[in-house]
């Protein structure tokens, strides 16, 4: 008996250290190019077609593309600048379709406080990063193909990257969207969006954390 509970108190010792962390993108097979959500170049449109409002210019994405296009979304796992793993996310400018759209990652970040992620600024100078976050709740905006949302209803947050390897840490707990209307639904997570000023940059180690 004593035997079975030393046993059972490690098992519980070992899925609590597990639990720490959750694992979202670490780039080391295709399977995570295919969490991209993938759109075509934008194209420019007559607003009224849209139900936009005459005289102003609108862009919308024509129809998504299929496959995985570099053309597209210039990016590729390479093995420079790894963090977790062999393999991190090369993105060598800025995607033709706007900001990278992760999707197919773990939806439920309850428990979670923390969002980390690694990314390496090639640049000798200072880049500004902006992560998007949705929920289920987020507005869909009609304008674009695969859109990340409306302004109001998603989260966007900035950071500056200095050069060469940054450890990012997004506190995830009363995170509201841009205009305050609420707060982030972390059972419902749904896209997780990146730019960095259309310059190139490494990502690797995309995780959820319970420690900061």
């Amino acid at each position: 008996m004593r035997k079975i509970i030393v046993l059972l108190t490690v098992v519980s010792t070992v899925l609590m250290l597990q639990a720490k962390t959750l694992m979202l993108l670490d780039f080391e097979s295709d399977a995570d190019l295919k969490k991209i959500e993938l759109t075509a170049e934008p194209i420019r449109v007559n607003p009224i077609e849209i139900g936009g409002i005459p005289g102003q210019d609108a862009v919308v994405n024509c129809d998504p593309v299929k496959d995985f296009d570099p053309s597209v979304l210039p990016c590729e796992r390479v093995s420079e600048n790894a963090t977790s793993g062999k393999s991190a996310l090369k993105v060598t400018d800025k995607p033709k379709a706007g900001n990278i759209h992760f999707i197919g990652f773990p939806k439920d970040w309850t428990g979670y406080p923390y969002l980390k992620l690694d990314i390496f600024n090639p640049s000798s100078e200072l880049a500004s990063l902006v992560i998007v976050l949705t929920d289920l709740a987020t507005r869909p905006d009609k304008r674009y193909t695969n859109s990340i949302g409306t302004y109001q209803t998603r989260a966007d947050i900035t950071k500056n990257l200095k050069p060469g390897m940054n450890s990012i840490i997004i506190e995830l707990e009363g995170l509201t969207n841009n205009e305050k209307l609420g707060q982030l639904d972390l059972a419902k997570m749904q896209k997780l969006a990146i730019d960095v000023q259309g310059k190139s940059y490494a990502l690797d180690n995309v995780r959820l954390d319970s420690e900061e």
